[in-house]
């Protein structure tokens, strides 16, 4: 506010309206991206999850670790893909990933960069993804990507256990699929 007003008094009112314009957006951008970053949550341990059931509570406690739930919430924009990276590298011993955007209504270009750079980096891994999506155009951004391809292009150069790739719009399933799959398996316990 002082500045716009130093800017009126000593230069002229169109430049203080046009760096006050400039200031008040770079501001509530910081703060959205603030916010967004609240709704995006890494789960290994149920107790910190949102929304979980009894049932999705007793998976990931059966998992001991194994399965990874990121959780997302409300629209994800630019703002967005910075922290999902960022808690996404906290964690890195896990053998399944469920992304968990049951709770995103729309979601921007880049966080849709950020959520696909996470899922390949899993399927690299060995790590079998789930996501899990119910908003029409979540899913319609996610299938822009391509992900079954690059999973499959992934699974024909491994002689071992394939990675998968599955996009489901049920999160109880995708945690019942990620259970079955690291209590099953005596394979993962190698990676």
């Amino acid at each position: 506010m002082y500045l716009v007003l130093f800017l009126t008094v000593f230069v002229d009112l169109i430049t203080a309206v046009l760096v006050g314009a400039f200031i008040a957006n770079i501001l509530t951008i910081k703060r959205l991206s603030d916010e967004q970053s609240e709704n995006i949550k890494a789960i290994t341990d149920p107790s910190l999850g949102r929304n979980l059931t009894l049932e999705e509570q007793t998976i990931l406690t059966q998992a001991n670790g194994d399965i990874l739930m990121l959780q997302l919430g409300g629209p994800m924009s630019f703002g967005a893909a910075k922290s999902i990276s960022r808690r996404m590298a906290m964690v890195k011993n896990y053998h399944a990933l469920v992304l968990d955007l049951s709770e995103v209504p729309s979601i921007g270009v880049t966080a849709t960069l950020a959520i696909e750079s996470i899922i390949q980096d899993a399927l690299k891994h060995h790590r079998h993804v789930w996501i899990v999506a119910i908003s029409s155009k979540v899913q319609t951004r996610l299938k822009s990507l391509e992900l079954e391809k690059f999973a499959a292009q992934i699974a024909s150069n491994q002689e071992q256990i394939p990675p998968q790739f599955h996009q489901i719009d049920d999160r109880l399933q995708a945690l019942r699929s990620a259970l079955l799959i690291v209590t099953s398996s005596p394979i993962l316990a190698e990676y």
